[in-house]
């Protein structure tokens, strides 16, 4: 098995091609690590979730880290390391326009159901809008030799 570097621009493909990555947040000493969609847009990271323990987790500690794989027949595999930072989005513009650029791929969150921007009675099961920054990326590919 040969395991190459991956050029950036191969980075930012394989990142623009999926839509799961594992998110890695860390608060007083303790990892933790759960699964995300995304979209990839304005060189960033574009995600929604509902209170939890990732968004308490990021509010504590917005050093994040995201893991995005894709895997392929006969061993090959594709894998992009980011660190980041975590924003989240709080004003009535910035979730509307999370809301249009997450609600093109409707078929994995089915975003029927919520709305862009929810109305303060609401806002306890309201979805949290944020994005992901890149700090840094490093890539790495695996092909048979």
């Amino acid at each position: 098995m040969l395991i190459r570097e991956m050029p950036t621009r191969e980075c930012r493909a394989l990142i623009a091609r999926e839509r799961l990555a594992r998110l890695g947040c860390s608060r007083d000493n303790q990892p933790y690590i759960v699964p995300i969609y995304y979209i990839f847009a304005e060189s960033q990271f574009f995600s929604f979730s509902m209170a939890g323990q990732k968004i308490d987790y990021m509010r504590t500690n917005p050093n994040v880290c995201l893991e995005i794989e894709r895997f392929h027949q006969n061993r090959r595999w594709k894998s992009v390391i980011i660190s980041g930072t975590f924003t989240e989005l709080t004003q009535k513009a910035e979730r509307q326009q999370a809301w249009e650029i997450l609600k093109v791929y409707n078929d994995w969150w089915e975003q029927g159901g919520f709305e862009a921007i929810s109305n303060t009675e609401h806002m306890q099961q309201a979805p949290i809008y944020f994005t992901i920054s890149i700090n840094e990326m490093t890539g790495r590919e695996a092909t048979p030799q």
